[in-house]
């Protein structure tokens, strides 16, 4: 792969849609309301709040799974094309 931006030629790496410090916040706000709600939902018997609370993280960790780009192992820019391209092979003659 080409990179449009630095001019970089080789393997891309993959990035991970989102980021990790709201997927850690959601599950952890998932544990603290688990532990609040266990104790008054064990009163009440109604599970339904803690089902949607859970589905905030799960659904964002999903995301981020399946949603991955490849990007620039230089400067990691996601304007990738083929190294074998017209484009790519002019600027790499230009470059050298």
């Amino acid at each position: 792969m080409y990179c449009n931006e630095c001019g970089t030629a080789g393997d891309p790496k993959e990035k991970s849609a989102g980021h990790f410090w709201i997927e850690l916040l959601l599950w952890i706000q998932l544990l603290l309301w688990a532990v609040t709600a266990s104790i008054v939902l064990t009163l009440r018997g109604d599970f339904t709040a803690t089902l949607l609370v859970a589905t905030a993280p799960l659904s964002y960790s999903l995301w981020r799974v399946f949603r991955k780009t490849k990007v620039c192992s230089h400067c990691g820019s996601s304007s990738l094309i083929s190294a074998r391209s017209p484009v790519a092979v002019l600027a790499q003659r230009v470059r050298d």
